[in-house]
């Protein structure tokens, strides 16, 4: 396909509708007023190398930072044995912002069986367990719980035992649950989109 200066523009503002979108229904069904009024999340489109392609307008900075440094995470741990279906979650401060409030959701895509890209989002949940003032916490098992990059779906039937294991860790697990659950649907609106996107093109 011939890429003119205008095909260019007119895609790269079509990936940045499809990023707002993700944010638009990450906002439309969130729980906590921490996404929803202080906006305390991010969206991103990455590449199957797991290299940002396009970032929410209200995304925060040093989230549209990570969300590739998560990815590529993803891709170091699992090699081939990402399917489609699967969906990871983390909140490995080492990996994400330095606390465990931030969680990451990685969605991977494919088309005709090959895995074209990601779409992921990271937002702060309004807790994560520990003690409630994370500034006088005095070592990293006081902060809360710690999710390690694993499986929130498997080809697509969900991990229950990885949300059961936040469930019980928080103080709202309603409003913890299901923020994760919206990321998740913000990381599915930007699959869908980038796919129909892929065919248009």
């Amino acid at each position: 396909m011939m890429m003119t200066p205008l095909t260019l523009e007119i895609l790269w503002r079509r990936m940045i509708a499809l990023v707002d979108e993700m944010a638009a229904t990450l906002l439309r069904t969130s729980f906590s007023t921490v996404i929803g009024a202080a906006n305390d999340f991010g969206c991103e489109l990455l590449d199957v190398h797991g290299n940002g392609l396009a970032h929410a307008t209200r995304s925060m900075p040093v989230f549209n930072l990570l969300m590739p440094s998560v990815c590529k995470a993803v891709i170091r741990k699992y090699g081939d044995d990402i399917h489609e279906g699967d969906i990871f979650i983390c909140n490995d401060p080492w990996l994400l912002v330095g606390h465990t409030p931030d969680i990451a959701i990685v969605l991977p895509f494919f088309k005709h069986g090959v895995r074209v890209g990601f779409a992921a989002s990271i937002a702060h949940m309004a807790d994560i367990g520990g003690i409630l003032d994370q500034n006088r916490a005095r070592e990293s098992y006081e902060e809360g719980l710690l999710i390690p990059l694993t499986r929130l779906y498997d080809r697509g039937r969900e991990v229950s035992v990885v949300l059961d294991f936040i469930h019980h860790n928080v103080r709202n697990p309603e409003m913890v649950v299901g923020d994760v659950h919206a990321q998740v649907s913000a990381c599915h609106v930007g699959a869908q989109k980038a796919l129909a996107l892929l065919d248009e093109y």
